[in-house]
């Protein structure tokens, strides 16, 4: 599971969040991306 602290935005809609994963360093190989994942409360998830 990997999970992030949300960012702080006042007075607007909550963000969505994309996640990618990458398989080396130099991020020249996307192994998985999830576009679109909802604001959880205070921080958001990704279950692999």
């Amino acid at each position: 599971m990997l999970v992030v602290n949300n960012a702080a935005v006042y007075q607007a809609d909550p963000l969505p969040y994309r996640f990618e994963v990458y398989a080396n360093p130099a991020l020249a190989q996307l192994v998985a991306q999830v576009p679109g994942v909802a604001a959880g409360p205070g921080a958001t998830s990704l279950a692999g």
